[in-house]
């Protein structure tokens, strides 16, 4: 059957395409986040796949842009949609959704705080 590919991450493009060189025709579609310049030119030639750059290590403005489009693909995929979810480092700063009550500054202070050697 068809699959929905998602792979978020720094290592998202190269598992993409693996994972296109396996299954070819049966992705469907597909969203892959990664950091900025990190999008192997042979993905862009996938028209089914989405690409999308954004930040790391600290989440910024991008970051809230591909966690929207994240959940808009979920959401539009058909009821049965079958989903290949791919995750490598990184992921946690390249999408975001923000929770009630926190912004994306006191996200990225955070993040800065965790980052920071004790």
């Amino acid at each position: 059957g068809e699959y929905h590919l998602i792979a978020v991450g720094k290592a998202a493009s190269s598992m993409s395409l693996g994972a296109l060189s396996v299954l070819k025709d049966q992705i469907a579609t597909g969203l892959v986040i990664t950091k900025h310049d990190h999008t192997e030119d042979e993905l862009r030639n996938y028209k089914n796949i989405t690409t999308m750059e954004s930040d790391h290590p600290v989440p910024g403005e991008p970051s809230l842009v591909a966690g929207k489009a994240l959940v808009d693909f979920v959401e539009n995929a058909p009821q049965d949609a079958r989903f290949l979810v791919l995750f490598s480092g990184g992921a946690s700063s390249l999408m975001e959704v923000l929770a009630d009550g926190m912004s994306l500054e006191k996200l990225a202070q955070l993040n800065k705080v965790l980052l920071s050697p004790k």
